[in-house]
C-alpha cells in the first residue's frame, strides 16, 4: 500500500471518528441540566433547573443529523463527500449558534421550565419570576460549544481531505453493474433450452430422441408398427444346428385376384367343375 493511500485511509478514519464524537457529545449535552436558579413565589422561593432539551431544543435534531452524514460519507464518492463535508461544517456552526443563544440570554433560555412551574407565560413575565442573581450555568453548554467546535473542524477536514479517501468496497456497486444485455438472455436461454433438456435426458439415462423427449414430434399411424408383426418366440432351423434370427409376419391388404381365387375359394371351385357338366347336359 502506497503511502498516498495510507494517508487517506488515516484522512478518512479521523473524520468519520471525529464527526460521531462530536454529535456523540452533543447529545449528551442536551440531556444534561444547564441552568439552576430560583423562583420567587409567595411566600418564599422555589428552586428550579433547566435541561439541554429545553433550552437547546433543536440541539438533538442536529446531532441526528450529524450522524447520518456519517453514514453517508463511509459510501460517498469523491464529489459528494465535499458536498457533505460542508453539510457537516454547517451542521456544527447551527450548534454554536443554538448553544450561544442559550448562554446569551439564559432568562429566555429557563422561560419554558418557569413557566411549567408557575402557570405564568411569556419571557418578561418569567423573567420577572426569576429571582435576581439566581441563575448560573452549568459547564454542559460550554461542552456542547465544544461538540460544535468538533463538528466544524471535521467537517473542514472531509472538505480538505475527501479527495484523497479509498473508495468504498467493490461489493456495493457490484449490484448496480451494467445489465443491458440482461433482455436477451431470456431470449437465449428459450432457445437452448431444447438442447440442455435433451443433454439433461441423455445423463439420466432416457433417449432425448423418444417420443417422450422434449421437442419430440407425436408418432404417427405409418411410424407404429403393428403388435404382430414380429414373432419374437418364433425360431427357424437352418439345418446347422443354429436357429436363425426370428423372422417377421408381415400382413397384406392386396386385392385378391382371379387366379389366387380360384385357388383359394372353395365354393369358386365347385362351380366352375358344374359347369362343363352343365354344358354336355345340353349337347346330350
Amino acid at each position: 500500500m502506497t503511502g498516498g493511500a495510507l494517508d487517506g485511509k488515516r484522512a478518512k478514519r479521523i473524520a468519520l471518528l471525529a464527526l460521531v464524537a462530536g454529535a456523540g457529545i452533543a447529545i449528551l449535552a442536551w440531556s444534561q441540566t444547564w441552568f439552576t436558579f430560583e423562583i420567587a413565589l409567595d411566600p418564599g422561593t422555589t428552586p428550579g433547573s433547566s435541561r439541554g432539551e429545553t433550552a437547546a431544543p433543536a440541539l438533538m435534531a442536529l446531532a441526528l443529523a450529524g450522524l447520518a452524514g456519517v453514514a453517508g460519507l463511509a459510501l460517498a464518492g469523491p464529489v459528494f463527500r465535499i458536498v457533505l463535508g460542508a453539510l457537516e461544517a454547517l451542521l456544527g456552526g447551527t450548534v454554536l449558534l443554538v448553544t450561544g443563544v442559550a448562554l446569551a440570554s439564559p432568562l429566555g433560555a429557563v422561560s419554558a421550565d418557569v413557566a411549567e412551574k408557575t402557570g405564568v407565560s411569556g419571557v418578561h413575565a418569567t423573567s420577572a419570576l426569576v429571582v435576581e442573581g439566581s441563575l448560573v450555568a452549568s459547564p454542559w453548554p460550554w461542552v456542547a460549544i465544544l461538540a460544535g467546535v468538533v463538528l466544524v473542524a471535521a467537517g473542514c477536514w472531509t472538505i480538505a481531505t475527501g479527495r484523497r479517501w479509498p473508495g468504498s468496497s467493490r461489493k456495493y456497486g457490484a449490484r448496480f453493474e451494467d445489465t443491458a444485455g440482461g433482455d436477451a438472455a431470456p431470449r437465449e436461454r428459450a432457445v437452448g433450452d431444447d438442447r440442455v433438456d435433451q443433454w439433461d435426458a441423455l445423463s439420466h439415462g432416457d433417449d432425448p430422441t423418444g417420443a417422450d423427449a422434449v421437442g419430440a414430434e407425436p408418432p404417427t399411424d405409418a411410424t407404429i408398427a403393428p403388435d404382430d408383426a414380429v414373432d419374437d418366440g418364433a425360431t427357424v432351423d437352418d439345418g446347422t444346428g443354429t436357429e436363425a434370427a426370428p423372422t417377421a409376419r408381415t400382413t397384406t391388404t392386396d386385392a385378391v385376384t382371379p387366379a389366387d381365387a380360384a385357388t383359394t375359394d372353395p365354393v369358386a371351385t365347385d362351380a366352375e367343375r358344374r359347369e362343363p357338366d352343365d354344358g354336355a347336359a345340353r349337347d346330350r
